[in-house]
């Protein structure tokens, strides 16, 4: 019998100029212990080195960057639309100021 592997989940945020709160997210998000975990972070044309710096510190995290701030909305629908082409199973959309509890 094939066994199955466990749903793939991403974790999706928004930043834009927000280094400590999407640097404190992402350092949550390498917390988790969910087998089957991406994690995805859509950037708002951020010009304080936010980025830079979490692809320094945490390279394991999908970034995606809007050549302009489209705010919310948009940009959540366009990191959905990338989670979902990957194969996500599940989406869960959070502020980059989240706490997370251990999965």
């Amino acid at each position: 019998m094939k066994q199955q592997s466990a749903p793939l989940v991403y974790i999706l945020t928004l930043n834009w100029n927000g280094m400590a709160d999407t640097l404190g997210f992402a350092a949550e998000c390498r917390r988790q212990t969910y087998s089957n975990l991406r994690v995805l972070v859509v950037d708002n044309a951020s010009s304080d080195g936010s980025m830079e710096a979490l692809a320094a510190q945490f390279p394991e995290v999908e970034r995606l960057y809007n050549p302009e701030n489209w705010g919310f909305p948009r940009a959540m629908n366009v990191g959905l639309r990338h989670a979902l082409s990957q194969g996500a199973d599940y989406v869960f959309v959070a502020n980059n100021d989240t706490l997370l509890a251990p999965i």
